[in-house]
C-alpha cells in the first residue's frame, strides 16, 4: 500500500496560529475528527489523517480550481489548525486508493528519544517513520549508527527491512 508521511514543521519563538490546506479534486468529500477523504465512485481518492495533537482543529473550508483558464469551479479543501508556542509540528498521513472502500490503514506516535516517530501498520506491513532535527543514535530501534531519519518495515513474517538516511 503506497503512502505518504508529511512532516510540517514551523519554527520560531511566541504563539502563533498555524494553518496546513490540503486541497481535493472536484467531487464529494467526506470529514470528521481530524480525517478527510475523497469519494470519487471510479476515480483515484485520497485519505487524508492527522496525527491528533493538543489543539489540532480540522475544519472544511472553500476552494477553488481552474482546469480551463479564467473558468473556475469548487472543490473540496480542508485545514488542519493549531495555535500554540513555536515549533508547532503538523504530521500528516496521505494514503492514495481507488474506488469507495477506504484503505485499512492506523497511524499513530511512535515514542523515541531524541526524534519525531510514527508508526503506520496496514494489510501486511508495520512500518516506523522517523525523523530528527540533528543526526543521532536511535538505540530503541536497533539501529548501531547515528542517523537523520528513516524507515524500518516489518512484514507479516517477523522479517525486517530498513532505509536510513545518515
Amino acid at each position: 500500500m503506497p503512502y505518504v508521511v508529511v512532516i510540517d514543521r514551523v519554527t520560531g519563538e511566541g504563539v502563533h496560529e498555524v494553518d496546513q490546506y490540503f486541497h481535493f479534486l472536484p467531487g464529494p468529500m467526506e470529514h470528521g475528527g481530524v480525517e478527510a477523504h475523497t469519494a470519487l465512485l471510479d476515480g483515484p481518492n485520497l485519505l487524508v489523517r492527522a496525527l491528533p495533537t493538543d489543539g489540532l482543529v480540522m475544519a472544511s473550508v472553500a476552494s477553488e480550481v481552474s482546469f480551463v483558464y479564467t473558468q473556475k469551479e469548487p472543490r473540496p479543501a480542508i485545514r488542519f489548525r493549531q495555535k500554540n508556542t513555536l515549533p508547532i509540528t503538523f504530521v500528516t498521513l496521505l494514503v492514495p486508493y481507488v474506488g469507495t472502500e477506504l484503505p485499512e490503514v492506523s497511524f499513530n506516535a511512535y515514542p523515541l528519544d531524541n526524534a519525531l516517530g510514527v508508526r503506520v501498520v496496514g494489510d501486511g506491513f508495520s512500518d516506523v517513520v522517523f525523523v530528527t532535527e540533528h543526526p543521532v543514535d536511535i538505540a530503541a530501534l536497533g539501529i548501531d549508527r547515528v542517523v537523520r531519519a528513516g524507515l524500518i518495515r516489518e512484514n507479516g513474517s517477523g522479517e525486517s527491512e530498513r532505509s536510513l538516511i545518515e
